[in-house]
């Protein structure tokens, strides 16, 4: 008796939260209340499940899906190549016209989740564009690097075939095209090399010039004493590449655990000769970055040298800017393209505004209920039709739109946009198909009261 008057207090409590989210009248005044109390009559929804439905139902579990593992058949490789494709939070939802950079790593065995988890934590919080994530898993590497000469150090080559022409056909001629053509990229791209890996990234950077945009290399101040010969070593290298090269442009980020360089004495003189021979490049069109990681070994050093990286050529703090933008006179959407054109002009790739964010008022989302709350109800009418131009697939668009419409009284263009959430809830199975329908029914009844 008393788990069943628990469930009902429970319960009760859910509907009176569910009630007040849906009351238009009483969020009026300021419409992200809508959102926060519906978050809160959901999380009281799954309490109310957890705590009483656990006795008499069996735990379900399925697999959480990050990204997809893909087999590539290579001629230029003559053997099959395995790869992980991650794809950005929303892709689905986005239309065709939306494009993203791309990231590849070419240590897959240990930075592919890595590598994906920073970002999209730093594209789902509108610090650097969303973006695709390509993990290559390469066994062997060492058979695919170039034929270097070695001095001073303490890398051992060994007999390796150098295929590294092979390898560099597989990524220009197979690899790049094949993810372009299956998914929606733009023409940014980044190569991340590690370590041996990292040899590759620099020899595709001054052999390929043009396949990748940025190339960051970790755990490799030390290669830069190597080279292809005895009288060259790659700062030798790297620096002819760009002074025949003037118009160049890209990034270049190479970094190394502090704590290599005590046993490698060559860490610090190729540091300090590096930051010297590469400053007298660096321009608007052209930027480059040595630096040590304290606090990190070898190889854990990665990933606070990829968030210092991606700090470093994307364009970061930015981003989001509505909430500025916006305070601003004149028209929020407009105001809103033109910053962002003004973005992508200044990085040479097209950005895109973020449509939602969670718990951050620079998206469309985020901005649109702003602008409702100061009554400026035919802009955020604009920047929710924008939302759904953006993701045709995102059922909260329309719902928000719908909201929009029905707070100057276009009820017929609210149903429809009402109407429109539900169909594309259903169509992709949407686990917030009950709840958009929920709102459509809550919103016939609010106008059937009116007429009454």
């Amino acid at each position: 008796m008393k788990s069943v008057k628990n469930q009902l207090i429970v319960r009760c409590f859910q509907c009176q939260i569910y009630s007040i989210a849906t009351n238009y009248k009483f969020t009026k005044g300021n419409p992200m209340l809508k959102h926060f109390y519906l978050g809160l009559a959901m999380t009281a929804a799954l309490s109310f499940s957890s705590q009483t439905m656990a006795s008499i139902t069996k735990a379900v579990s399925d697999p959480l899906t990050y990204g997809k593992k893909i087999t590539l058949t290579s001629q230029a490789l003559k053997r099959e190549h395995v790869i992980d494709v991650y794809l950005p939070k929303g892709y689905e939802k986005t239309g065709q016209n939306v494009r993203y950079p791309v990231v590849y790593t070419l240590d897959g065995w240990t930075l592919s989740q890595g590598v994906n988890g920073v970002v999209s934590h730093l594209s789902n919080t509108a610090a650097m564009p969303k973006s695709i994530v390509v993990a290559l898993h390469t066994p062997n590497i060492w058979r695919y690097l170039p034929k270097l000469e070695v001095k001073d150090s303490e890398w051992n080559i060994g007999n390796s075939p150098h295929k590294i022409d092979e390898y560099m056909s597989f990524m220009r001629d197979e690899l790049v095209p094949y993810i372009d053509k299956n998914y929606r990229t733009n023409d940014f791209r980044v190569l991340i090399g590690m370590s041996p890996s990292a040899i590759m990234a620099l020899h595709t950077l001054i052999n390929e010039p043009d396949l990748f945009n940025a190339h960051y290399l970790f755990a490799a101040i030390d290669i830069f004493s190597l080279g292809y010969d005895k009288e060259t070593d790659f700062i030798d290298t790297l620096v002819n590449h760009l002074r025949d090269n003037p118009n160049r442009k890209g990034y270049l980020y190479i970094s190394s655990a502090l704590s290599d360089g005590d046993d490698n004495p060559n860490q610090a003189t190729n540091a300090a000769e590096l930051k010297k021979r590469l400053a007298p490049f660096n321009s608007k069109n052209f930027k480059s970055k040595i630096e040590h990681i304290a606090g990190f070994k070898h190889y854990p050093m990665a990933i606070p040298g990829l968030l210092s990286a991606i700090k470093f050529s994307f364009p970061n703090d930015e981003l989001a800017q509505f909430r500025n933008i916006t305070k601003e006179k004149g028209n929020a959407l407009s105001k809103i393209d033109s910053y962002y054109a003004d973005l992508s002009k200044k990085y040479g790739y097209r950005i895109y505004p973020e449509p939602d964010l969670q718990r951050n008022v620079n998206s469309f989302r985020g901005i649109g209920y702003n602008l409702l709350g100061q009554e400026r109800n035919a802009e955020a009418i604009e920047v929710f039709k924008r939302w759904t131009k953006l993701s045709p697939n995102e059922a909260n668009a329309f719902d928000s739109l719908a909201d929009a419409y029905e707070s100057v009284g276009k009820n017929d263009l609210a149903l429809t946009a009402h109407l429109q959430a539900v169909s594309v809830a259903k169509r992709l199975k949407d686990p917030r198909f009950e709840f958009f329908t929920q709102m459509l029914n809550d919103f016939k009844a609010r106008i059937a009261k009116k007429s009454s």
